[in-house]
């Protein structure tokens, strides 16, 4: 619980400085655009393992004018673009299905804490949109998973998870992933309209190493003016707006959506199922295949929106017994 509320007090003071920027209106400041919460567990299936937990808080900021070239993607910056920033903090729990053993699990994934930061610079064309993100963290002990796990376990009165003396060991993680999004809009018939993302992803880094393809779809009333949101793992940053202050619908007070995405993953690399990059720790032959599914809706009230998915993930290592499901809340506050 203390890594959780460290978390908050991180994002509640870069949302202080961001906003102490917009009123010093410099010509290069950054616009706070929309703070995002997110909550993922596998509750909401009757299930505690596997990807079994996660958490994320970020804030989207939009630049008037990129003076940095630190803040310029590389081979796509065109200042005619809009240019936007997020920051992200996340905290993600994987165990095995039994953790009432104290014993090394050996035909089960291994118990693993992956917290982080991630940094991503997004350019729109206002129907692309381009990503280009680092993330940098550390997995194992130092991550606070099992800490993170067990105290919530007590809150909630439930057992105690007995085989984190088993995780992953301490571990460096550096990630870049790279992202290209198109939008394709259907005309708005009576506030009634759809959307299609069309997605390609590459992640090259020590935790995850894949490329993936992918759509993210919406048909609802008064869509909003963004390239749309997904689990954690899947689809980028959330609601990236095709441009500076167009997340709200002009003069609609309220939207809602039913939504719907669909995903295929080519694994190289993933050290929760790899195992430690530099040391000797347990791991499972994965999958060099995974697909994606996922479902839900989304409302909005003025400024504050919420998001439910549920995901459906197809088996990600040899000895995986049936395919993984979630379910994620995302609240935000648009600015």
């Amino acid at each position: 619980m203390k890594s959780i509320i460290i978390l908050f007090i991180m994002c509640f003071f870069v949302s202080l400085s961001a906003n102490d920027t917009v009123d010093n209106k410099t010509d290069n400041s950054w616009v706070l655009q929309r703070t995002n919460f997110q909550y993922e567990n596998d509750l909401v299936f009757n299930s505690d393992s596997e990807y079994t937990s996660g958490i994320k808080l970020e804030n989207i900021y939009s630049i008037k004018d990129i003076s940095s070239s630190w803040l310029k993607i590389p081979f796509y910056y065109d200042e005619k673009n809009n240019h936007f920033v997020s920051i992200s903090i996340v905290q993600q729990i994987f165990t095995p299905v039994d953790t009432t053993s104290k014993n090394l699990v050996v035909n089960d994934r291994p118990y693993a804490g992956w917290s982080y930061m991630e940094f991503g610079l997004h350019e729109s064309t206002g129907d692309e949109l381009y990503s280009f993100s680092l993330q940098l963290g550390v997995v194992g002990p130092d991550s606070l998973a099992a800490r993170s796990q067990k105290e919530i376990h007590s809150i909630r009165h439930l057992y105690t998870p007995q085989g984190w003396d088993n995780q992953l060991k301490n571990e460096l993680g550096i990630n870049l992933i790279a992202q290209h999004k198109w939008l394709l809009k259907t005309d708005t018939i009576n506030g009634i309209g759809s959307r299609f993302i069309p997605f390609v992803e590459a992640s090259l880094g020590n935790i995850k190493t894949y490329a993936r393809t992918g759509i993210l779809m919406s048909f609802g009333i008064n869509p909003s003016n963004d390239f749309g949101s997904s689990s954690i793992d899947v689809g980028g940053a959330n609601s990236i707006p095709t441009a500076s202050g167009s997340l709200l619908t002009d003069d609609k007070d309220w939207s809602f959506s039913i939504n719907l995405a669909l995903a295929g993953t080519a694994v190289a690399h993933d050290l929760f199922l790899d195992g430690n990059t530099f040391k000797s720790s347990h791991s499972v032959e994965k999958e060099p295949f995974v697909g994606y599914a996922a479902y839900g809706f989304s409302a909005r009230y003025k400024r504050i929106a919420m998001e439910y998915i549920l995901t459906d993930t197809t088996k990600e290592f040899k000895l995986q017994a049936e395919n993984h499901k979630y379910g994620s809340i995302l609240i935000s506050y648009i600015f």
